[in-house]
């Protein structure tokens, strides 16, 4: 199967094979169209544009690493 992070086919697939909620996930990428196809499935989803803003999104959600 060949699938492109725009296709929500491929969230959906990883969270059947880590037997995971969306809502447990958290997707990062530097494409904003590959955003939407996560959060359809519950996925928070981080824009990775700049790397401090992603670490600080990262941290605000999850903690400090």
């Amino acid at each position: 199967m060949v699938a492109r992070a725009s296709n929500p086919e491929i969230y959906q697939l990883a969270l059947d094979r880590m037997g995971l909620a969306g809502e447990e996930c958290v997707f990062v990428d530097d494409h904003p169209v590959n955003l939407p196809p996560a959060a359809a499935l519950g996925i928070t989803t981080v824009l990775a544009r700049d790397e401090d803003a992603a670490v600080a999104a990262l941290e605000s959600l999850l903690g400090p690493v």
